[in-house]
């Protein structure tokens, strides 16, 4: 679990305006090495595609297992998360797509993996529970 802010202002008060929001935001992202800048209509699909990404609590929770055990294919996160096959396939299809996790092919099985990018979603996301958390 990843620890709660340190340095980042009034992370467990609850936000009162957009400009409120729009500094907390830019705090944690820059607490995680993501710089905010002036975004074209190319970056706002890009967060577009990232967020329909981690839409899904089964999506989420698929990126948290591959975040504990790396390389793991399809059948061996159904197991692990007791879900059909064909909706583990389906949920980690989107997460290729979004850019949050990868698949590697080893011999016969496919193997996949968070990216740079879904290890740095991943941590957004525990950070906004942990945040909630503290209200």
């Amino acid at each position: 679990m990843i620890p709660l802010l340190r340095g980042v202002p009034n992370v467990s008060e609850p936000i009162q305006s957009v400009h409120d929001f729009h500094i907390r935001y830019t705090n944690i992202l820059q607490k995680y090495g993501i710089k905010n800048s002036i975004m074209d209509k190319r970056g706002y699909r890009n967060i577009e595609r990232i967020f329909k990404g981690v839409a899904s609590h089964r999506r989420a929770q698929i990126m948290d297992t591959l975040a504990k055990e790396p390389e793991l294919s399809v059948t061996d996160i159904a197991e692990r998360l007791s879900i059909d096959f064909r909706t583990a396939s389906e949920h980690t299809r989107k997460l290729v797509l979004s850019g949050l996790i990868m698949k590697r092919h080893d011999a016969t099985a496919v193997r996949h993996g968070l990216t740079e990018r879904g290890k740095t979603i991943l941590k957004f996301c525990r950070t906004l529970v942990i945040s909630e958390g503290a209200r």
